[in-house]
Parts: structure tokens; sequence; C-alpha cells
């Protein structure tokens, strides 16, 4: 089983900044959940709450996990079925399966 997720090494060894790139990484490693909503309800953060979330790893309901965002597109193409969603971050440390991305998504789909 893979349990080795996130980008090469050589992304991360990019920054300039050691304390941003560490915080990236956990960002990375510990956000690997996506939450799926219908449309797109997210407002985007003033750049005060933007400035505060970018010091920590916590889910930030306006972003989302690389790793999850190449899962949900790949289960969006697979599922067949038209729609607007939102995918937005979500604790985890493994990303979901593309089966459970299409049940959610047949799930928001069902909330309108």
């Amino acid at each position: 089983a893979i349990t080795d997720f996130g980008l090469d090494k050589y992304y991360y060894d990019t920054f300039g900044d050691l304390a941003q790139a560490t915080l990236t990484m956990a960002y990375d490693q510990f956000t690997m959940g996506a939450n799926v909503l219908l449309g797109d309800p997210l407002s985007m953060p003033n750049p005060f709450q933007a400035a505060f979330n970018a010091q920590s790893f916590d889910p930030i309901s306006e972003e989302c996990n690389r790793v999850a965002a190449a899962t949900a597109l790949v289960a969006a193409v697979r599922r067949r079925q038209g729609g607007e969603f939102t995918i937005s971050a979500a604790e985890a440390t493994s990303p979901p399966s593309i089966d459970n991305m299409i049940r959610a998504f047949d799930q928001a789909a069902t909330l309108s």
C-alpha cells in the first residue's frame, strides 16, 4: 500500500523559508481529506483571515489538498454526471478513494 502521499521532496526544497516549507509539508500531510459541496457556496477569506490561515495547517474550507483535488477530478470524470461542486480541505492522513469521492459527489448532488 502507498503510504507516502503528496508532492516530491524537490518541490519542498524550492522553498527559501524553512518555516514555510515545514508548514506546507504539514498542511499537505494532514489535510488529505476532501469535503464536497454543491455549487460554489464559499466566500474567500478577507486578507487578515488569509494571513492568519497561512500560519496553520488546519483544514481551511477555501482550500484543498493537491492530492485530494486530483482524486476529486478523477472521481468527477468517472461519475459521468454533470454538476457544479466545490471541493474543500478536510482532516485526513490519506486521500479518499475514488469510490468514496464518487459517493461524496452523489451525496452532495442529492442535497440540492
